[in-house]
């Protein structure tokens, strides 16, 4: 079994965990630094923005952290008085990769292509010699503790008096990882970084140390809807309608929705997702998701439009999905629902019929069967309870232990603001231990 001596061990090689060790290194190049990695190192953000990278937002300010992120808002306006979205497209701009802003204050890199970002943090990491641990770590301890000492773990009044006769100025953490080769490995290091999130176990990583976890649920994905599955709406877009879930009547969002063959999809869906995403799973995804597809006019002002315009053409009511905005397939199966026949003439349908269509139109239901499945879907509600951490994303029990990016509780809508979330506590961390270093 080998060992091997740092200043600072990162556990995760996702955006955050990278991004921290390439700011530590800037900051202060003679820190010896590692990287702990099971899978394929920033494979996240390979996928993210469906390869384009969504790398960040124009709204990720201090001032919209409440509109854009359901959990870690009041976290995150902190710290984005010192590192937020401009601070990252300037540190693109000085490593020469290039960027473009589409909609909704989205940021994308102008290659479309985010193997050049993953490129550009991997040559970071050789050039700035950070090294790279391929394997799973099985366990966290402070150091100086007999091997048995581990059956203690249950008991906390061991474990604080064991933690805090630790020697402040020797190495503080013992980080057992099991390499690809099935060969274990001590690591002893100063400084750690908790890193990882999603499907990983973090209770597990952290069972030694008193720390309150909020249970992660996933956040962003697309809802299931058997009766959608029976129709041909498959590939169906229409802009900015307004939904919302029964769960939460006073959270509507203004998006676009997409119809796909098992459900609704696109960023209105994600962001209810993300909105209710406790809800949704303790009712196990299951729900009433409400639509109005003609947002920019009330109930009574459609009527009065439809009977008017229904009244003043000859055509046959299947024809007149071009009134609205509304896909010429949508509209059949929502004059389906209204049980209007779409072969007769407008003239030809009463007022009662009109009433029903135009309910239907401001407020159609669905009921969710389940969540569909979302290639990327790797965003979590829950982690590590932000009340246990400074500002300085350093837990406030535990010195020199920090968490960063997904192994928090902190999450985004999509479109960027997740991996500027990690982008921001990354920054932070590096800073925070920058410091200790300018002060001893």
């Amino acid at each position: 079994m080998g060992k091997y001596f740092y200043d600072v061990i990162i556990i995760g090689g996702g955006p955050a965990g990278v991004f921290c060790s390439i700011q530590l290194k800037q900051k202060r190049s003679e820190l010896k630094i590692c990287i702990v990695e099971k899978g394929k190192m920033l494979d996240k953000l390979r996928r993210s923005g469906g390869g384009r990278c969504n790398c960040t937002n124009l709204y990720a300010v201090v001032d919209n952290a409440k509109k854009y992120y359901p959990r870690g808002a009041e976290f995150l306006k902190h710290l984005f008085k010192g590192y937020d979205y401009k601070n990252f497209l300037n540190y693109l701009k000085e490593n020469g990769i290039k960027t473009k802003i589409e909609e909704s204050g989205k940021v994308f890199l102008y290659s479309n292509d985010a193997n050049e970002l993953v490129k550009h943090f991997i040559n970071r990491i050789n050039e700035d010699c950070i090294d790279i641990i391929d394997g799973e770590c099985i366990s966290i301890l402070p150091t100086g503790f007999d091997e048995r000492e581990i059956l203690l773990v249950n008991t906390k009044k061991t474990k604080n008096e064991k933690y805090q006769k630790d020697e402040p100025n020797y190495k503080k953490f013992k980080i057992q990882v099991k390499t690809k080769e099935n060969e274990l490995v001590d690591l002893f290091s100063t400084d750690l970084v908790i890193a990882t999130g999603g499907a990983s176990n973090i209770s597990n990583l952290l069972s030694y140390f008193e720390i309150e976890l909020v249970k992660q649920v996933p956040s962003l994905f697309p809802f299931q809807i058997k009766e959608i599955a029976k129709f041909n709406l498959a590939g169906i877009t229409v802009e900015k309608v307004i939904g919302y879930l029964e769960f939460n009547p006073e959270k509507k969002v203004n998006e676009a929705i997409l119809f796909t063959k098992d459900g609704v999809s696109g960023p209105l869906i994600l962001q209810l997702s993300a909105w209710n995403a406790y809800e949704l799973f303790e009712n196990n995804y299951s729900g009433i998701l409400h639509v109005d597809f003609i947002p920019e006019v009330d109930e009574q002002t459609l009527y009065l439009n439809l009977t008017r315009d229904f009244h003043n053409t000859g055509k046959i009511i299947g024809n007149l999905n071009f009134l609205y905005p509304i896909p010429e397939r949508l509209w059949g199966y929502l004059l389906k629902r209204s049980n209007i026949n779409p072969a007769i003439k407008a003239t030809g349908i009463d007022k009662s019929s009109i009433k029903d269509l135009v309910k239907l139109l401001k407020n159609c239901t669905f009921e969710i069967s389940n969540k569909a499945n979302h290639s990327e879907e790797f965003v979590h509600a829950g982690g590590v309870s932000l009340k246990e951490l400074k500002y300085t994303c350093e837990f406030k029990k535990y010195p020199s232990l920090y968490a960063i990016g997904e192994a928090l509780n902190i999450d985004g809508i999509t479109g960027g603001f997740n991996l500027q979330a990690s982008w921001t506590t990354a920054y932070s961390c590096a800073c925070a231990i920058d410091k200790k270093y300018e002060d001893s």
